[in-house]
């Protein structure tokens, strides 16, 4: 227990001091399973409606290099009926970014979108990936 408790600070360490990526570019350190992406693109998704109403938002998804992931996010943000441009900048858009980052078995989302700043850490084991934490809000 101790360990987990050891690997779970050094993590979120890590989160304050990485420099890779940025507060508004996207970036994706992590290999996971195809099936893994929807639990975590679901509560993204989720937590974005309480912050931003669909249909009348269109946000500006900044990417670093696009992948399945990214891919699968701008699909579900679209369903959801956000707008979605990516890695264009304009006036009235709202800027969206994520990293992707694990330490373990533990994968860690952050996704800033203009002053706001959510995150959640998840457990992966071989064929699940289920929440370890609950998502955290910052900012307005």
């Amino acid at each position: 227990m101790k360990q987990l408790g050891l690997l779970v600070v050094v993590f979120f360490i890590q989160g304050c001091t990485s420099s890779t990526g940025g507060y508004f570019a996207s970036f994706n350190e992590v290999k996971y399973q195809i099936s893994h992406k929807d639990v975590m693109i679901n509560d993204v998704v989720t937590t974005l409606r309480k912050y931003y109403t669909p249909g009348k938002t269109t946000l500006s998804l900044f990417l670093e290099n696009e992948d399945v992931f990214s891919a699968r996010f701008a699909n579900a943000l679209m369903h959801a009926g956000y707008g979605v441009s990516i890695n264009e900048g304009r006036l009235g858009y709202v800027p969206l970014a994520y990293k992707l980052d694990s330490v373990g078995p533990l994968v860690r989302i952050t996704v800033n979108v203009e002053k706001l700043q959510f995150s959640r850490v998840y457990k992966e084991s071989e064929d699940t990936l289920k929440p370890f934490s609950p998502i955290t809000v910052r900012g307005d």
